[in-house]
């Protein structure tokens, strides 16, 4: 336990919760899988529990520990509002097993938009357009204006894929080699490499 909320003489240092409420929370997560009831009662055992700074650690404590679950379908939530009972948020005392227990952590997996290019090379590629996989051509051209010159890449052809290429897409699809996505940011298009093993599987 962490020197700061170690028991002294049976006593909490309550001051010292009111003072810092992240000094209560590492408290409180120190005391994951134990009783809720035999720590709540030590808790209250300390003298200060009765004084306003003790009053005000436990009213903390309440807002907390989430001691109001029930059990349904194998699963542990809280009562609700008109959204109705959601899953704990923050610790929670286990309504079997009344052990304070912490909530695992959300994990929220952004989906990655469709994929609608695949490269060949710099001059080359497949592009899904309006639904339909064409394969499009380029080349440098080189324009001079003046005594200046300037290089810019132009379109030289566009073919409908066929059946041997499509097999192609999808398994650059399925692996992510040279796939990418079009990303829209302030009106302007930016053309985003697919992430390995997260990539769109719509077709």
């Amino acid at each position: 336990m962490h020197r700061d909320t170690e028991k002294r003489g049976g006593v909490y240092r309550f001051r010292e919760f009111h003072e810092n409420p992240g000094l209560l929370e590492r408290f409180l997560d120190s005391q994951v899988g134990r009783p809720w009831d035999k720590i709540y009662s030590e808790i209250r055992s300390n003298p200060d529990s009765r004084r306003s700074i003790g009053l005000r650690v436990l009213d903390r404590i309440k807002r907390l520990v989430a001691t109001d679950c029930f059990m349904e379908k194998k699963q542990v939530l809280r009562p609700g509002g008109w959204w109705g009972p959601y899953p704990p948020r923050e610790l929670y005392v286990h309504p079997k097993t009344g052990l304070l227990c912490r909530p695992r952590p959300i994990r929220y997996d952004r989906p990655q938009p469709e994929i609608t290019r695949i490269m060949i090379d710099e001059y080359h590629w497949f592009e899904k357009i309006e639904g339909i996989w064409y394969r499009l051509d380029h080349e440098m051209c080189r324009y001079t204006w003046s005594i200046r010159n300037q290089e810019y890449m132009v379109q030289t052809g566009k073919k409908q894929c066929s059946k041997k290429e499509l097999k192609r897409i999808a398994e650059c699809i399925e692996t992510g080699c040279g796939a990418f996505y079009c990303e829209v940011s302030w009106g302007k298009k930016r053309w985003v490499p697919a992430r390995p093993g997260k990539v769109s599987r719509r077709k």
